[in-house]
C-alpha cells in the first residue's frame, strides 16, 4: 500500500513540476507582452500630451491673430467708408460745379500762376509801354475771369483737396487690406495645422484605447498565470511534505523491523548461551547490535 501510494505521489509531483515549468513560460511570455504594451501605452500618451500642448499654443496664437485680424479689418473698413463718404462729397460738388461752372474753364491754380508769371515779367523784363499795356490787359482779363468764376474755382479747389484725401485714404485702405489678406492666409495655414493636430490626437486616442485593452488582457493573463503558479506551488509543497512524511514513516518502520529482527536473533543467541553452546563472531555481533539498538 505504501509503495503504491508513494509511486502515486511521485507521479503527482512530477506532473505538477511539469505544469509549473509550463506556467513559468506563460508567466514570462504574458509578462513581456504586458510590459511591451505598457511601454507603447506610455509612448502614445506622451505623444498625445505633446500634441495637446502644441494645439493649445496654436490656439493661443490663433486667438491673438484673430484680434489683429479684426483690427486690420476694422481699419480697412474705416478707410473704405471714409473714401466712400469723400467720393459722395465729390459727386455732390461736381453736380454743384456743373450748375455754376463754364466749359473749358482753366484750373484756378493755373490762372493764379499765370497772373503771377505775367506780373513778374513786367517787373523784370522791361517791356515798352505798348507791350506792358497789352500784358496788363491780359492780367486784367485773367483776374476778371478768376473773380467771375470764383465760386466754380472754390468748388474745383475743394474737389482737388477731396481727391487727394481719397487717394490717401484709398492707399491706407489698400495697405490694411494687404495686411488683412496676408494674416488671413497665415491664419488659414495655422488653422489647417491645428485641425491636423486635433485629427492626429483623435487617432492616437483610439490607438491608446486599443493598446490599453491589449495591456489589460495581458495583465489579466499574467495575474492569472501567477495565481495558477502559486496554487500549483502550494499543491507541490503539500505533495513534497507528504512524500517526506512517507519517507520518514518508511524509515521508522524499517528501523523497527530491523530492531525486531535483531531482538529475535539476540534471543536465539541467548538460548545458545543458556545451553552452553559456543558463540560465533556473528552471534557476538548480534548481541552487540542488540545492545546498541536498545541503548
Amino acid at each position: 500500500m505504501m509503495n503504491k501510494k508513494g509511486n502515486l505521489l511521485f507521479r503527482e509531483e512530477s506532473g505538477i513540476r511539469g505544469e509549473l515549468n509550463e506556467l513559468r513560460g506563460h508567466i514570462e511570455t504574458s509578462g513581456k507582452l504586458k510590459e511591451h504594451e505598457f511601454k507603447k501605452l506610455k509612448e502614445v500618451q506622451a505623444k498625445i500630451k505633446e500634441l495637446i500642448n502644441e494645439s493649445r499654443n496654436l490656439r493661443s496664437e490663433n486667438d491673438k491673430s484673430n484680434l489683429n485680424f479684426f483690427e486690420l479689418r476694422d481699419e480697412r473698413n474705416k478707410y473704405n467708408d471714409q473714401v466712400k463718404g469723400l467720393v459722395n462729397q465729390v459727386k455732390e460738388l461736381r453736380n454743384k460745379y456743373k450748375s455754376v461752372g463754364r466749359k473749358n474753364l482753366k484750373n484756378p491754380e493755373q490762372i493764379i500762376n499765370l497772373i503771377e508769371d505775367l506780373e513778374l515779367k513786367i517787373e523784370t523784363e522791361g517791356y515798352n509801354f505798348e507791350k506792358e499795356q497789352k500784358v496788363m490787359e491780359q492780367i486784367k482779363k485773367l483776374k476778371k475771369e478768376y473773380e467771375e468764376n470764383k465760386d466754380a474755382f472754390e468748388i474745383l479747389s475743394e474737389i482737388n483737396s477731396l481727391s487727394k484725401q481719397i487717394d490717401e485714404f484709398g492707399q491706407k485702405a489698400d495697405e490694411y487690406h494687404e495686411k488683412f489678406i496676408e494674416l488671413k492666409e497665415k491664419n488659414k495655414a495655422e488653422y489647417e495645422k491645428f485641425f491636423t493636430i486635433i485629427k492626429k490626437i483623435n487617432e492616437l486616442r483610439k490607438e491608446d484605447r486599443n493598446i490599453f485593452n491589449n495591456y489589460k488582457k495581458h495583465k489579466i493573463n499574467f495575474t492569472a498565470n501567477v495565481g495558477l503558479f502559486n496554487n500549483k506551488k502550494r499543491e507541490l509543497d503539500k505533495i513534497v511534505n507528504s512524500i517526506e512524511s512517507s519517507k520518514a514513516r518508511k524509515k521508522e518502520m524499517r528501523l523497527v523491523r530491523e530492531k525486531n529482527l535483531i531482538a529475535k536473533k539476540a534471543e536465539l543467541v541467548q538460548e545458545k548461551m543458556k545451553k552452553g553452546m559456543k558463540l560465533t563472531n556473528e552471534d557476538l555481533l548480534i548481541l552487540q547490535g542488540a545492545d546498541d539498538g536498545f541503548a
